[in-house]
Parts: structure tokens; C-alpha cells; sequence
């Protein structure tokens, strides 16, 4: 074979690896997004799987209510029961860890000691014994309730890390395809360079390749690689019209539909409203939008010279991140600062490395300086940073 038949067949055969590289390199980029949708996925039917299990047990204490339709509050409650039996069984379906799915059917065994309480939750009310109905339901409904909203959160708690242990494996994955697709570059320039040294060149064959022009180099380009791609733009409008309700609110219960509208703008999966109590000394989680009422109660309060984003963004009057990873969701704590001083924060649990955007952190504190305004002043025995 000549020298020249030789380097286009190394040529041809590194170029097939690198292609087989870039394909199984692609793959692996797929699968791990992919990995990340599914965990979002499972999280956010956790988490409204939480929510409903709780608006169905506040359903269910409509049975005793006066004057409230029982047929009215029972049909609600049985349709709620039967959707949250889908969900549990479809989010059943998505857990991919050993412990998760015990979890979920475990909740799903507490949800059937639920429907069994809430049975006979109805014959006493139907039979017109309201005392017992209401011991069945605010004593055994309570702690069946919590079981499952447990069981759910001790799920969400296990399928996490087993997801990492996944995404590190396809990412491992990609660093060796990455670093065999350099070793293998190398080990075809070796074999060109070592190929163009074996042969001498004699007589006239000689002559002719140094009578032949230089190749013309000035068409050639250096390609360098893209560099990363910026951050989806943030929703200003939106953000400028939630502002504008936060302006007009008079009901307090008003707040946690915008800020289920600030979630969206800052694709956070959970925001929380840490007030600051009249001393001062801890930070209490007052409103809420993304966590179920047995989380916050599990969260309890912050000291406000505790060793965290929350409680430095309180102390600081200014505004703090926490890093996320490829799975685990990052924070952006804004304070809520008054003319008095700074009165709590505002805590959003955001996606996809959001904290990490500078238009992002913006808008954030732009929503707590809003917000702020509906909290009022900062309590004069702990003086913290004024507002600029």
C-alpha cells in the first residue's frame, strides 16, 4: 500500500471512531436529559400528591361542619380519594428505587386505612352522630393523613440520591468516551508521523513533490468550541404584572396564588416566607407555595444567627444563593427589607442552575422588595441592614 493510500485509511478509521464516539457521547447526553425530567416529574407529583391528600382530609372535616351538605362533601371527598389512588399508583410506576417504591406502598396501604375511616366518618355523620364522626375524623384522620403525607416525603428522601448515583454513572460515562476519543486521536497521529519517517523519498518522485507549490494556508480557520449557552431570559412582563397585583393586595390569603405566579417566573419548585418573630431571634415560615403543611411544620423555625443562606440573607439586608447540581435544586434567598430593617426573606427553591443567572437574583429581589411591603416594618429590638 503507499504512504498516501495509508494515512487516508487511518484517516477513514479515525474519522469512523470519532463518529461512534460522538454518537454513543450524544446518547449519553439524551439519557441524562432524560434522568433529569423523570426526577422532576416524580418530585412534582410528590409534592401535589402532598397537597391532596391534605385538601382531602380539610374536605372530610366538612362532615361535621354546621350547616354544610353532606352528600356535597362526601361525593368531593371520594372523588379526591380515587385521584389521589391514580397519582400514587402512577408515581408508583415512576420510582426506580427499591426503597421509594416501598414507600409509596406504604402510602398507599395508609390511604386505604384512610378511605376505611372516612366509611365510617360518613355512617356516623349520615346517622346524625356528629361527636363520634368528629373523633373519627380529627383524631384518626389526623395521624392517617400525616402517614401518608410521610410515607410520601420519606420516598422523595430515597429516590433522590439513587437518581444521583444513576446521573454520576452516565456522566462517568461521557468523561470516558471524552477521554477515549483524545486518547485515540493521539494514537493515529502517532502512526501518521511514524508512517511519514519509514520511507525515504528518492530520484524523481523526490523532484517532483519539491517542485510542487505550497498548498494555500490562508483559507484555513481556527473553530473554537460554543461557549455555553445563556440562560433562558427571564419573563419580565409577568414579573412586572405580578408586582403590580402585589401592590393591590388587601387579603392576605391572596398571597399564595401569586406567589404560586412567582414560582413560575422563577422556575422554583417551592417559595417560603420567613418572617422575622418581634424579638427578632427567629426566622418563622409564615407563607408558603410548593410544601405541604407537614413540611413546613418538619422545617420548624430559624435562629437568626444560624450558619445558613437564609439566615445570613436576614442578617446581611442583601442577597444570598445556594449552589444546586445536575439533580439536587439550588436557592436564591432575597431579603424583605423595610424602612426599619430587613423583616425576614423570601426563600425560592429553583431548577436548572437558575440561581446562578444574574437576571434571575434580579428578579428575585425585585419580588421580596414588593413583598416586603406587605410585611411592614422590621422589629426595633434587632436592628438589621437598612434598605439602600
Amino acid at each position: 500500500m503507499s504512504r498516501r493510500g495509508a494515512r487516508l485509511t487511518v484517516a477513514v478509521l479515525f474519522a469512523l471512531s470519532v463518529g461512534a464516539a460522538a454518537w454513543q457521547y450524544l446518547r449519553a447526553e439524551r439519557a441524562l436529559a432524560s434522568h433529569h425530567n423523570e426526577l422532576a416529574a416524580f418530585e412534582r407529583d410528590a409534592r401535589a400528591a402532598g397537597v391532596s391528600i391534605a385538601d382531602t382530609r380539610a374536605a372530610q372535616q366538612a362532615y361535621v361542619a354546621i350547616g354544610q351538605g353532606t352528600d356535597y362533601w362526601t361525593t368531593r371527598v371520594s372523588a379526591s380519594l380515587d385521584s389521589l389512588r391514580v397519582r400514587l399508583t402512577a408515581l408508583r410506576q415512576q420510582a426506580q428505587s427499591p426503597e421509594a417504591g416501598a414507600r409509596i406502598d406504604a402510602a398507599l396501604v395508609a390511604l386505604d386505612d384512610f378511605a376505611r375511616m372516612d366509611r365510617r366518618a360518613r355512617d356516623y355523620a349520615v346517622s346524625g352522630q356528629r361527636l363520634l364522626a368528629s373523633d373519627v375524623i380529627f383524631a384518626d384522620g389526623f395521624e392517617m393523613s400525616q402517614a401518608v403525607a410521610a410515607e410520601l416525603d420519606a420516598a422523595r428522601a430515597s429516590e433522590l440520591p439513587h437518581r444521583a448515583r444513576l446521573a454520576g454513572a452516565i456522566e462517568s460515562r461521557k468523561r470516558l468516551l471524552a477521554a477515549g476519543t483524545s486518547g485515540l486521536g493521539i494514537f493515529f497521529m502517532l502512526i501518521l508521523a511514524f508512517a511519514a519517517g519509514t520511507r525515504p523519498v528518492k530520484g524523481d518522485f523526490a523532484q517532483d513533490v519539491a517542485s510542487e507549490p505550497a498548498g494555500d494556508l490562508s483559507g484555513l480557520t481556527l473553530t473554537l468550541d460554543a461557549p455555553r449557552a445563556p440562560f433562558p431570559a427571564v419573563d419580565l412582563p409577568a414579573a412586572a404584572a405580578l408586582c403590580a397585583d402585589l401592590a393591590r393586595v388587601t387579603d392576605p390569603r391572596e398571597i399564595h396564588v401569586l406567589l404560586d405566579r412567582a414560582a413560575r417566573i422563577l422556575d422554583a419548585s417551592g417559595i417560603i416566607l420567613w418572617i422575622a418573630d418581634p424579638d427578632g431571634r427567629e426566622l418563622i415560615p409564615t407563607a408558603a407555595h410548593g410544601y405541604t403543611g407537614a413540611a413546613l411544620a418538619r422545617m420548624g423555625t430559624i435562629p437568626g444567627d444560624a450558619d445558613n443562606a437564609t439566615a445570613a440573607a436576614y442578617r446581611e439586608g442583601k442577597v444570598h444563593t445556594v449552589k444546586g447540581d445536575v439533580l439536587t435544586s439550588g436557592a436564591i434567598v432575597a431579603p424583605l427589607v423595610t424602612p426599619g430593617g430587613c423583616a425576614g426573606v423570601m426563600a425560592a427553591e429553583v431548577r436548572h442552575e437558575r440561581e446562578q443567572s444574574e437576571d434571575v437574583r434580579a428578579v428575585a429581589a425585585i419580588m421580596a422588595a414588593q413583598l416586603a411591603m406587605l410585611v411592614g416594618a422590621a422589629p426595633a429590638a434587632a436592628p438589621r441592614a437598612k434598605a439602600n
